[in-house]
């Protein structure tokens, strides 16, 4: 069997690949967990963010809305709302993003605001290992690469 790769640089490239490998090299799902590193209701979620709706591959491809986030709106309101399609709640989950950011906006957070906050903090914890310091420093991280506002509030907010 030929090398599987372990590293993606995004959900949707990581559940295509898994998909790929269960449809067209009849590999399990764990097969697939186990030669990956991966869990396999990882390995489930990658597979069903890539089963998506061609709308909601658009809205993640267009940057309408992250990748980890439809996986969550997959796990969660999926379950909580079974009569509302995926792309519907990716619909409505987008103009609340929108909103959050107009919010923002209008009360004067920026990136800038928050980076220069960020960067100050992520200075003081940057040895620590803890999960709210590997948060922040993602954080930041994400920040500095230009992520949109409303997935940074995400981050801080659903984490």
């Amino acid at each position: 069997m030929p090398n599987i790769r372990k590293n993606f640089n995004n959900p949707l490239e990581a559940g295509r690949y898994f998909l790929d490998l269960k449809l067209r090299r009849g590999m399990s799902v764990k097969d697939i967990a186990a030669k990956c590193d991966k869990s396999e209701p990882a390995v489930y979620k990658y597979i069903s963010l890539a089963e998506a709706p061609k709308p909601v591959l658009k809205a993640i491809e267009d940057g309408l809305i992250p990748a980890t986030r439809v996986i969550r709106i997959i796990d969660t309101q999926k379950k909580e709302n079974p009569t509302l399609s995926l792309w519907e709640l990716v619909q409505m989950d987008i103009k609340q993003r929108q909103r959050n950011e107009t919010i923002m906006q209008s009360q004067g957070i920026t990136k800038m605001t928050m980076k220069s906050r960020i960067n100050a903090f992520t200075l003081q914890i940057e040895g620590n290992r803890n999960k709210k310091a590997k948060l922040l420093l993602e954080f930041a991280k994400k920040l500095n690469e230009g992520a949109p506002v409303s997935e940074l509030v995400d981050m801080v907010y659903l984490k």
